[in-house]
């Protein structure tokens, strides 16, 4: 499977944000879950099958700053689509959230995720 992407020292700022309303909404997942071995994810519900991945605007590149992206970003929308293709082949389902939707409505994001698992496995 080969060497597991590097896990973050600690949590982003916004990562942060989320979990502590993901905790507030009495929901619980692992935090920095490794994937086979191979990908870190930064929210997995285990028994749900479901990842959530938080997207910094700048570094992943959204169209809510950015109309023309840089090299770096584009490597890093490559490593996302790769990372995402590889959750799912392992069977799990997987929930990208934007920087800028957790800073215009937290509670939407977490809503969001409750739908999610609220989801029949397929």
């Amino acid at each position: 499977e080969g060497q597991a992407k590097s896990r973050r020292d600690k949590p982003s700022k916004v990562q942060l944000r989320l979990l502590g309303a993901i905790l507030a909404s009495d929901l619980d997942p692992k935090h920095e879950y490794l994937i086979k071995d191979k990908w870190y994810v930064d929210f997995a519900f285990v028994d749900h099958k479901l990842i959530v991945q938080v997207d910094g605007c700048y570094w992943h590149g959204h169209s809510c700053k950015f109309s023309q992206l840089t090299d770096a970003q584009i490597k890093q929308q490559s490593r996302d689509r790769s990372c995402d293709k590889y959750i799912v082949a392992c069977g799990w389902r997987v929930l990208r959230i934007w920087e800028c939707e957790i800073n215009k409505s937290i509670q939407s994001c977490v809503d969001c995720i409750k739908i999610e698992l609220t989801r029949n496995l397929v």
